[in-house]
């Protein structure tokens, strides 16, 4: 079951906002229902550009599965886009609070994640995630 450190949390929510009020977030969206995983795939097809993720890159407190950090929905974490120029702004505005830079925007088309072991797991194109999420709610 996901904790809520409320305390910690509020120093992430923080910097965030630090982070938007000097105008570097591009993008932004928590990360709840679905994890990382959906996360990503929601903030690709919102901006209908190609992502490549190394989940080796992304913070944990010990090794996990690749499944598990795509899927959990551990409270309190952010997925956060910044221009290349302002990467270094966000990252000391971050500081005191847990980040990383776990991959980048690209003009691809594709969500691409590489696991653990560096082997490419996920290679989806945005057009296809789309079309199957829409489906989904074709009835709505």
């Amino acid at each position: 079951i996901p904790r809520v450190y409320a305390d910690e949390f509020r120093k992430v929510y923080s910097a965030f906002e630090q982070a938007i009020d000097e105008e570097i977030v591009a993008s932004s969206i928590s990360i709840e229902r679905g994890g990382i995983a959906l996360a990503l795939a929601k903030s690709a097809m919102a901006g209908l550009s190609g992502v490549e993720v190394d989940l080796g890159t992304v913070p944990v407190d010990r090794p996990l599965r690749d499944d598990t950090i795509l899927f959990s929905e551990s409270q309190g974490r952010l997925l956060v886009s910044v221009a290349p120029e302002n990467r270094e702004r966000f990252e000391s505005i971050c500081s005191s609070v847990p980040h990383a830079m776990i991959g980048t925007v690209c003009s691809g088309g594709s969500l691409m994640v590489k696991g653990f072991s560096g082997k490419m797991i996920i290679a989806r194109d945005i057009s296809f995630l789309s079309a199957k999420h829409k489906d989904v709610f074709k009835d709505y």
